[in-house]
């Protein structure tokens, strides 16, 4: 039998397509069956993170009990949020105590307890957010998220690292749960178990751009989105406010808020209109590594910190804290 070319060439398409035809079908079949490997793989997965959400979420639950931290006590709490008048009393400031080196401590603290009246320094770890600076918005979220995926971790894995101060303000862990949505049930635990502290600003204000209703209602909404994640932090803390306006102890006491934390404050031979009394003064040391912790002190000046304990070395032996 002879083949014409044209013959031929039909020919050939035609085992051409057959050809084609029964490695799509293979291909077909090997990506069904990869699916369903990774479909498996995934259900695997999506187990293991429902268990350990069912896990969180009945250590949260464990804990609201205990906390007592319900819908209805956060409405109350909520409908309570009013300015209201109160008076301010005077305190007396604390006596100091001898500042001592011991072996492994910049301070010793059997050294200090010793001492009937002495003034508690503590150090709290914590970070100050800038959510737009030198940096586009997103390129800090991005810093962000990889600070508070640290935070959370070492939380879990570091019993020594008790407590974590996230800036007074709600607006961070809002830009956080946004890229980690599944990070909420994190968060909520951390909060209920004191080892995050959340609010009570939505976002540090400058007390001299916005209004007096701006200022009560940055406070109220960064209470209300702290509680629902399980409480707020009642420490008025302004940071980084290029100074303070008068009213604002008035604006704190009418939420409850008996404390602040302040730096850039007029200094002691600068006059203002704050009454001191009523004052919690912020320093910032760094230990031997650099991390910046804040050292906060009630009193009625602000505290000033030499070269000695900035590097946090053997003090003078006059001086007291």
């Amino acid at each position: 039998m002879v083949f014409s070319s044209r013959t031929f060439q039909h020919l050939s398409w035609g085992v051409a397509f057959c050809f084609i035809c029964i490695w799509s079908t293979y291909l077909t079949f090997e990506n069904y069956a990869e699916h369903e490997r990774q479909k498996e793989t995934y259900e695997e997965q999506l187990m293991v993170a429902r268990e350990r959400l069912e896990e969180v979420n009945r250590e949260a639950n464990k804990l609201r009990k205990q906390r007592d931290v319900t819908l209805e006590a956060h409405l109350r709490k909520i409908r309570q949020l009013e300015i209201q008048k109160k008076t301010l009393q005077v305190s007396p400031s604390p006596l100091g105590a001898r500042a001592c080196r011991g072996a492994e401590h910049s301070l010793d603290m059997k050294k200090l307890a010793q001492h009937d009246n002495i003034t508690k320094f503590h150090i709290i770890s914590h970070t100050h957010w800038d959510r737009e600076w030198y940096l586009p918005f997103e390129q800090f979220r991005g810093r962000l998220v990889k600070l508070l995926d640290d935070v959370l971790d070492q939380m879990d894995t570091d019993p020594t690292f008790q407590h974590f101060h996230l800036d007074g303000q709600m607006i961070p862990a809002d830009d956080y749960m946004e890229i980690r949505p599944y990070m909420k049930e994190r968060i909520h635990l951390a909060n209920l178990q004191n080892k995050i502290a959340l609010g009570p600003w939505f976002v540090q204000p400058d007390e001299f751009l916005v209004t007096g209703e701006g200022l009560v209602r940055n406070l109220m909404l960064g209470i209300r989105k702290a509680e629902a994640l399980g409480g707020s932090s009642l420490v008025g803390y302004i940071p980084d406010s290029f100074g303070h306006i008068a009213q604002l102890p008035q604006m704190l006491l009418g939420f409850d808020i008996e404390s602040a934390v302040s730096g850039r404050g007029p200094g002691p031979k600068q006059p203002s209109e704050v009454p001191r009394v009523c004052v919690v003064r912020v320093v910032l040391a760094r230990t031997m590594r650099t991390t910046p912790h804040a050292l906060i002190r009630r009193g009625e000046a602000v505290v000033a910190i030499p070269r000695w304990l900035s590097s946090l070395v053997h003090p003078p032996s006059s001086v007291v804290l």
